[in-house]
C-alpha cells in the first residue's frame, strides 16, 4: 500500500502541471496590472484578494510568473540566512 504523502506528492506535481501549461491566456485577459500583486501572492501575504488568486490558479502566464517570484523569494531568504564566511575562508576565494 502507498503511503499518503506519495499521493498527495503526485497530487501536487500534477495540479501544479495543470497550472503551469493548462490554461494558456495569450492576450493576458485579467492579469493584474500590478506586478505586486503577484509578489504579494508569492510571499503568501493574507491580504491578497479572492478573485485574484482564483485568476492566477486558471491563468497558466500568471501561474508561471508568481511560481518564479516565489523561487527567487525562496533564493533570497536562503542568502540572507547564509552565515558570513570566516576570514580565512574569504581569503581562499580571492584572487592572488
Amino acid at each position: 500500500m502507498r503511503s499518503p504523502r506519495v499521493g498527495r506528492t503526485k497530487v501536487y506535481k500534477n495540479t501544479k502541471a495543470a497550472a503551469l501549461y493548462d490554461y494558456p491566456n495569450p492576450a493576458r485577459v485579467g492579469c493584474p496590472k500590478d506586478i505586486n500583486v503577484l509578489k504579494d501572492l508569492a510571499a503568501k501575504r493574507l491580504d491578497v484578494p479572492d478573485s485574484i488568486v482564483q485568476h492566477v490558479v486558471e491563468c497558466s502566464p500568471c501561474f508561471r510568473e508568481m511560481t518564479e517570484l516565489r523561487r527567487k523569494l525562496k533564493r533570497l531568504r536562503v542568502l540572507k540566512m547564509w552565515p558570513e564566511p570566516l576570514f580565512w575562508e574569504r581569503s581562499r576565494l580571492l584572487p592572488r
